[in-house]
């Protein structure tokens, strides 16, 4: 028995009924921050895929999504004049939305914190969402736009937000590593100065702070002409500094676990004793200690003997009043 029911269109057939896609605002606000701006090429894929399939235009979605800031001018313009033909305006004309969202996408790759600039091309996404819902509701006025999150976007955002947490911990707080001075960000820089812990004109070579929200808790450095070391802690202060010609002994106490902090105390020839602790990330806490040994060796008397010491386990070098000059032993 024959049926005369007429066969189902392909879904290649069907053409849609609106030349783009229409998303809430807040969404795409939501999303391109959860996902780190990943989420504009899903935006870009989307709005091609609907003009393709709206006009018949042979062209390659993926292709113009990857490729976006080139061809986010093409599709700023053709939302500009879908829009004007229906009497809706934009706040920014397409060609300074494009300028500006190719500006904001260049920025990613600066470092902490001016990548946040990235964010800056929102703007313009929002600007184009916006239109392109006004457009769509010009055209279809019974359509109802949901503003609910998905299931998938719902495991996205809180996915995302785990993720902010772990990067705003790490822009907020100090690098558990011996940074060389001048890796150091200008605040930092500005404060370490303000407080009388390094001189004007004196130049940071190597810096450690294991300090978990800022370098205000606790600092250890060495700079061309000393070593200084300070801690605020529950109201107390720490503070102690001696140029290398001071020096009198080094003792090291190198961490055998790289979660614990290698330790140096350096006494003066008046007895003054400066702790320092030092992480070992990187190997970076010998590279530490050897250039306060190679500096301090630099201002030991001339025709004084020279030694090295190994470099695991407990070290101490001392320039003995008479002797031979700075020596080693193990502990």
């Amino acid at each position: 028995m024959e049926s005369n029911n007429p066969p189902l269109p392909r879904k290649e057939d069907i053409q849609p009924r609106t030349p783009y896609q229409s998303v809430p605002v807040n969404q795409v606000i939501v999303l391109t921050v959860a996902t780190f701006g990943l989420y504009n090429l899903w935006w870009f894929y989307q709005q091609w895929r609907h003009q393709r399939d709206y006009t018949g235009e042979a062209m390659w979605p993926v292709w113009r999504a990857l490729l976006a800031i080139l061809f986010c001018f093409p599709l700023f313009s053709q939302i500009e004049k879908d829009a004007g033909e229906r009497g809706i305006r934009l706040f920014l004309p397409a060609g300074l939305m494009s300028v500006l969202f190719v500006a904001s996408v260049l920025t990613r790759k600066l470092p902490d914190p001016y990548w946040l600039l990235y964010f800056a091309h929102l703007g313009p996404l929002v600007i184009m969402q916006q239109a392109i819902n006004r457009l769509i509701a010009h055209d279809h006025p019974a359509e109802v736009l949901s503003t609910r999150l998905g299931f998938g976007s719902g495991i996205v955002v809180t996915l995302g937000g785990l993720c902010w947490i772990l990067v705003l911990i790490g822009l907020f707080t100090p690098e558990a590593i011996v940074r060389d001075g001048g890796d150091l960000q200008d605040q930092e820089l500005a404060y370490l100065l303000d407080q009388g812990y390094v001189l004007p004109n004196e130049r940071v070579v190597y810096f450690y702070s294991a300090g978990f929200w800022s370098i205000q808790e606790d600092g250890n450095i060495v700079t061309e002409d000393r070593v200084i070391s300070y801690e605020n802690a529950d109201g107390f202060t720490y503070h102690a500094a001696a140029y290398f010609e001071e020096i009198y002994s080094i003792d090291v106490l190198y961490a055998e676990h790289w979660i614990d902090d290698t330790q140096v105390t350096i006494t003066t020839s008046a007895g003054e004793e400066i702790f320092l602790l030092v992480s070992t990330e990187a190997g970076r806490d010998e590279t530490f200690v050897n250039r306060i040994r190679s500096e301090w060796r630099k201002r030991v008397p001339e025709g004084e003997e020279k030694l090295e010491g190994p470099s695991p386990g407990a070290i101490s070098e001392r320039a003995e009043p008479g002797g031979s000059g700075p020596g080693y032993g193990s502990s």
